[in-house]
This record gives C-alpha cells, sequence and structure tokens, in this order.
C-alpha cells in the first residue's frame, strides 16, 4: 500500500509514487535534482507571477541542505510551500 504524503491538509495528498513522478518530469535534465532554472520554467508552466523571484523563494524555503538544488527528499517540502501561494491557480 502506498504511503500517504499531506502537502496541505487532509484533503491534498499524493502517494509517495505520484511525488516521484511530479520530480522527474519538473527534472528536465534527468541529473537528479532540481534546479533553480527548472523549478522557473515549472513555476512559468503553473501560471505563477513572478517565476524568477517564486523560484529562489522556493529554493530558499525547501533547500534543506542548502546546496542550491532541490532533491527528491525536499520535493515534499517545496509542494507544501507552492500550495502555500496565492498566484497558483487553483483545481
Amino acid at each position: 500500500m502506498a504511503r500517504k504524503v499531506a502537502v496541505k491538509d487532509e484533503s491534498a495528498k499524493c502517494s509517495d509514487a505520484q511525488l516521484k513522478s511530479m520530480y522527474e518530469r519538473c527534472d528536465t535534465d534527468k541529473d537528479g535534482r532540481l534546479s533553480q532554472a527548472e523549478l522557473q520554467k515549472v513555476l512559468t508552466e503553473m501560471g505563477v507571477e513572478f517565476p524568477h523571484l517564486r523560484a529562489k523563494s522556493v529554493l530558499w524555503h525547501a533547500d534543506e541542505n542548502q546546496d542550491g538544488y532541490i532533491s527528491l527528499n525536499e520535493f515534499g517540502t517545496l509542494i507544501k510551500y507552492a500550495l502555500t501561494l496565492s498566484t497558483v491557480p487553483k483545481a
């Protein structure tokens, strides 16, 4: 049974497999980590205002080891933060 990961509240959950799939789609250069440029591209595609600034902010909030990239382990933190952005379209 897939473990569920709460990303904002009890109504917003996804499995580890779903998180990994999202991560792999964002990792366009397939190096196993998300760069600021990759984050900016994803945020632009999501319709987030000021994607360059938001990408920096996402790194600041989610880059727990401060290596300048988002690892798969840090991706859940990124999703939690992204869902708090008022400029992310709600489904």
